[in-house]
């Protein structure tokens, strides 16, 4: 700074007296190169030699930068400028450094979200991210969070819809009643249609029809596959046999087959879902054995692919369905032979291991105490005199009429039945801390009437049968049990058939409790 800044000329040598003063002691310069610099001419500072001149003008012509050095010519001159104010630089280097730090961190959050995101949604999504990795640690927390996005995104984010509805499918695992909340937040997620991203459309499809379907709602659910895959575009795979299981549970055999038609490829999954189709259109049909015939054949060549317990299954199904027993039990023991099931009776689609394995059960100490009442038996049999039951779900019933009257549904207790129709029984049931799993409801035999046989998907329940009005033959494995009242348990995962062929109408309570040897959890 001293050397390039230009300066004033004294007016007059006393102004030069204090410096003279201070260099007393110093010998007095002889030539004028060795006087102090501050005394020097400005114009012998700036001024070249015309040899200097002529080499400085050489190096400049010769001299052709390349990109990275004009930068950091650019730069180093910037930083000249600056150091003249040396506060003022390393302020400004620490707001520099800042906000450089900010639009990289701005960039690299940016680069990471995903290509459909809004521009909202770029700018917040490290934010975002991290409210969905809150949701395996606290969904409810993250669910506010989310609702917040909702309110402040402008324009709205869907991906804060989509993950709300997340949050309330993760709280459902351990709360029922968020379910309902679940159903509704991925609805209005899929009601954006043609502007919600395919990405975010799929899965939420995926998704509530799997909470409609589960809670007995497949119209609905069906609706809503019909009504919203257009927006996708191209057919999608998943989406369309996702349908088609759609249309088989509500036994529309015709509709399953015409949105197969769509595949190019039927997956093993398709394939089965189209043979439970068929399996349950015989229930209904004159001719019965056409439709078992058409469902062996889709899974025969299944069995050629691979072996499978669920196949193997439907296979004996078919089997039994059509008469022939020794066939069915030939496919059964196959099951057997390679380590699927336990036994040819003895067949969960999901067997929890090492847990004891007994048809019927008899031990007193391990079942809860559940005493009915003269009135509790008289409010059962309301159910019908009301005509309250409805038929019962699934494709078991082979003969007759088999009626259901749902009380809980793993510890939803119903409030119509808890209220008004059996009260008491409710009450009984929760103070002997049963109806906390499964289901439990009213079942109604007509006379001459009886099921296919028929196994649960797993060995983790109990069932518990209370017959409270006439009586009922079961058998279950290669076990024969007559009740006319007073109380069966039995294990549902072995091969069981009901079966009234008495005069009189049969009414059962039928709930269920955990395999004693699992804890409630």
């Amino acid at each position: 700074e001293e050397k390039t800044k230009p300066k004033q000329e004294p007016e007059s040598t006393e102004e030069l007296q204090p410096v003279e003063e201070k260099a007393e002691s110093e010998e007095e310069p002889d030539s004028e190169e060795e006087k102090p610099e501050q005394l020097q001419e400005p114009e012998r500072v700036e001024e070249e030699s015309e040899p200097e001149r002529e080499e400085t003008e050489q190096v400049q012509k010769e001299y052709v930068p390349d990109d990275n050095q004009r930068e950091s010519e650019k730069t180093f001159e910037d930083s000249q400028e600056l150091v003249k104010e040396p506060e003022v630089v390393e302020e400004n280097y620490k707001q520099t450094k800042v906000e450089e730090g900010e639009e990289a961190q701005n960039n690299a959050d940016k680069s990471t979200s995903p290509p459909y995101a809004s521009e909202w949604e770029k700018e917040n999504w490290n934010l975002l991210n991290e409210t969905f990795n809150l949701l395996e640690t606290d969904a409810s927390k993250a669910r506010e969070m989310f609702d917040e996005f909702k309110r402040t995104s402008r324009p709205r984010s869907m991906i804060a819809y989509y993950g709300e509805a997340m949050a309330y499918l993760k709280l459902s695992e351990t709360d029922e009643s968020s379910i309902r909340n679940a159903i509704q937040a991925f609805r209005t997620v899929v009601n954006f249609g043609d502007k919600l991203p395919s990405e975010l459309m799929k899965p939420s499809l995926q998704k509530v029809v799997g909470l409609l379907v589960g809670t007995g709602r497949a119209r609905m659910a069906v609706s809503m596959l019909e009504k919203y895959m257009p927006s996708l575009g191209e057919v999608n795979n998943e989406l369309v046999e996702l349908l088609v299981e759609t249309h088989v549970r509500n036994g529309d055999v015709d509709k399953a087959l015409e949105a197969a038609d769509q595949l190019t490829h039927k997956s093993k999954r398709v394939k089965v879902a189209l043979s439970k189709a068929y399996k349950s259109q015989s229930a209904h049909e004159s001719n019965p054995a056409l439709y078992l015939s058409k469902a062996l054949e889709i899974l025969q060549e299944l069995i050629a692919e691979s072996l499978d317990i669920e196949v193997l299954s439907l296979v004996g199904d078919c089997f039994s369905r059509l008469g022939k027993k020794e066939e069915a039990l030939e496919v059964y023991q196959k099951a057997v032979d390679v380590g699927m099931i336990p036994s040819v009776y003895q067949r969960p689609l999901k067997l929890l291991p090492g847990l004891k394995a007994m048809p019927v059960w008899t031990g007193e100490d391990v079942i809860p105490a559940l005493e009915l009442s003269d009135e509790d038996v008289e409010s059962i049999y309301s159910v019908v005199n009301k005509g309250l039951f409805g038929e019962m779900n699934g494709d078991y019933q082979r003969e007759g009429l088999w009626g259901y009257y749902e009380i809980t549904n793993n510890g939803n207790w119903k409030s119509e039945g808890c209220t008004s129709v059996v009260p008491s029984v409710c009450e009984k049931l929760k103070n002997a801390g049963i109806g906390l799993v499964g289901k439990t409801y009213v079942s109604l035999f007509y006379p001459n009437s009886n099921t296919w046989p028929h196994t649960s998907e797993d060995n983790s329940l109990l069932t518990l049968i209370y017959q409270t009005e006439g009586s009922t033959r079961i058998r279950i494995a290669n076990t024969d049990i007559t009740l006319t009242g007073g109380r069966a348990v039995i294990d549902e995962s072995f091969e069981k058939e009901f079966i009234n062929d008495e005069g009189a109408v049969s009414v059962m309570l039928v709930t269920h409790i955990p395999h004693p040897e699992l804890t409630l959890s």
